[in-house]
């Protein structure tokens, strides 16, 4: 729904840095993560994550997750991936970066 979408975003700040190195162009700023979410959120995938540890240390923090997504009603794809997440002074996610390979498909 949008009220999920606009209780994600307001996770970030205006300025974050939203990027997949792993190829897809970074997301730059608040409105451009606000459409990515609401375009994933309304394609009819089902996103599962679930952090397995959560590693902090100043305002940087790795999360090793468990994912999984895909179409409603198929087996979803299933990946080990790595946040890392960078916090500005106010708390608010200022950047992130995802990484997986094909070795974390399962």
């Amino acid at each position: 729904s949008q009220a999920d979408v606009d209780a994600r975003v307001e996770l970030f700040s205006e300025d974050v840095v939203f990027e997949d190195p792993v190829g897809a162009a970074p997301k730059i700023g608040k409105a451009s993560l606000a459409e990515f979410f609401a375009v994933t959120m309304h394609s009819g995938v089902i996103i599962h994550m679930e952090s397995e540890k959560i590693i902090v240390c100043a305002n940087e923090a790795i999360s090793l997750t468990r994912a999984s997504w895909g179409p409603e009603g198929q087996e979803p794809a299933r990946v080990s991936i790595v946040h890392n997440f960078w916090f500005d002074a106010g708390g608010r996610i200022n950047r992130v970066r995802i990484f997986f390979d094909e070795g974390c498909v399962a």
